[in-house]
């Protein structure tokens, strides 16, 4: 638990949301285009070409929010623990399953409105975004300590 504790430094002013956006937008993309889960390899190819990048752009908008809102928060907290991203994340991903079903149920019409598929997105959904938050962190840790680093060198 003293893990959770440590300091989350993906919020730093000098990381800029839109390289993270653009990085979660670009993982999604890939996942649809390989993977093509939700059962879109039975879809047409014109829906696929509209679709795909409609997921791209809410995982690019659902990070630009994120880093709006925790940044408003860091202005009178001044510190965001691993614990707090964690519950950002696990927060943040019930609303943004619910606005993937209703974009699916809008756009193709197949999907039914109901707990079962709510439930069967919030398991991929989540999936995803824990394998790239995993990723997140490793690369905002090591790219902390190096600006650390380096801010240690200039002061010498």
């Amino acid at each position: 638990m003293k893990f959770l504790n440590n300091e989350y430094p993906k919020y730093n002013p000098e990381n800029k949301p839109w390289k993270s956006g653009f990085y979660r937008a670009i993982v999604v993309l890939t996942v649809l285009v390989l993977f093509q889960p939700f059962g879109f390899r039975d879809k047409d190819l014109e829906l696929k070409l509209f679709l795909f990048p409609v997921y791209s752009l809410i995982a690019y908008l659902h990070v630009i929010t994120e880093f709006f809102i925790v940044r408003k928060i860091l202005k009178s907290k001044k510190i965001w623990y691993l614990k707090n991203e964690l519950l950002d994340q696990v927060t943040s991903v019930l609303p943004l399953t619910f606005l993937v079903l209703l974009v699916n149920i809008w756009i193709t019409g197949d999907m039914p409105f109901n707990f079962h598929w709510y439930f069967k997105l919030l398991y991929h959904v989540s999936s995803l975004i824990l394998m790239i938050a995993v990723i997140e962190f490793l690369y905002y840790t090591s790219r902390s300590s190096a600006i650390r680093q380096s801010k240690t060198r200039i002061q010498f």
